[in-house]
């Protein structure tokens, strides 16, 4: 996974990172970065779309829907390990 090869590099550099929030920041710059990108909305300007651009859309937002889905699950466990530290 890209987070322990991150947190490897930052040993490396004898700097110790919470994998956790190694993978907090790329999964959220991932979503940041590429989950609206991935929407290929050059392509509404066409009046009639082709089969094959609504299928592509299909699976664009599918992919979307993914990468948010996943943004979101890590929020929410950083937040109830937050919580659970507070208490």
């Amino acid at each position: 996974m890209a987070a322990a090869g991150c947190c490897n590099g930052l040993a490396s550099e004898y700097y110790k990172a919470d994998p956790a929030h190694v993978r907090t920041g790329y999964i959220g710059s991932l979503a940041a970065r590429s989950a609206l990108y991935a929407i290929p909305a050059e392509q509404l300007s066409s009046a009639e779309p082709t089969d094959d651009t609504v299928a592509l859309f299909a699976r664009r937002i599918r992919l979307t829907r993914l990468m948010l889905d996943v943004a979101r699950e890590i929020g929410q466990t950083r937040c109830r390990a937050l919580g659970s530290r507070s208490g």
